[in-house]
């Protein structure tokens, strides 16, 4: 994309207050739990049924008085068959804040962090463009945990785009409203 058109699109989310998230990370780390939710306000229940999303999926909503497109990707990376492999632009571009989930019962889906990171990391370099802010989501908070607290402060201290680092559930609520408030904070800041 030109120039003209980035700062078309700056000018439009200022006048509109219209922000963007996008959500990355392994399958069943809970980003369409989170979507749902962002959409809805209704967290998950046991008699959800549960569904992956199979490439790419939008949601909308209001925060505070803001219009915000939700961005959900589909956390099985197979290569070639990724929106980050045929449409990057479409799910990154002008992206305010990229949200990173794993799940603190799973230990691999915080590893597979670093590979995330570096393949978005590798999208904006190719834009010479900054990432935006970063959240770190360590979701499932009410399951026996395989990742310790530790282990998430010290990722979002090793990458300067992450801001923050929460653990939530979105089964018990716990977490979420400390979540929403960072969120709602960066977009105060973007204004």
């Amino acid at each position: 994309m030109d120039k003209s058109h980035n700062d078309f699109l700056a000018r439009i989310k200022a006048k509109r207050k219209f922000f963007k998230i996008c959500i990355v990370g392994d399958g069943a780390t809970g980003k369409t739990t989170f979507m749902r939710f962002l959409s809805t306000g209704n967290l998950r229940t046991c008699h959800d049924n549960l569904r992956r999303t199979p490439y790419m999926d939008f949601g909308s909503t209001k925060i505070a008085d803001n219009v915000v497109q939700i961005i959900d990707l589909a956390g099985q990376r197979f290569d070639g068959v990724h929106p980050l492999d045929h449409i990057p632009v479409t799910a990154l571009r002008g992206a305010d804040i990229i949200l990173f989930f794993f799940t603190l019962d799973n230990f691999d889906s915080f590893l597979s962090l670093v590979n995330w990171y570096n393949e978005i990391r590798t999208i904006f370099d190719g834009w010479d463009s900054n990432i935006p802010s970063c959240i770190l989501v360590g979701n499932k908070n009410d399951l026996t945990r395989c990742v310790e607290r530790l282990n998430g402060e010290d990722f979002v201290k090793s990458y300067p785009e992450f801001s923050e680092y929460h653990e939530i559930s979105l089964v018990s609520g716990d977490g979420v409203i400390n979540l929403m408030a960072a969120i709602e904070q960066i977009m105060d800041q973007r204004q």
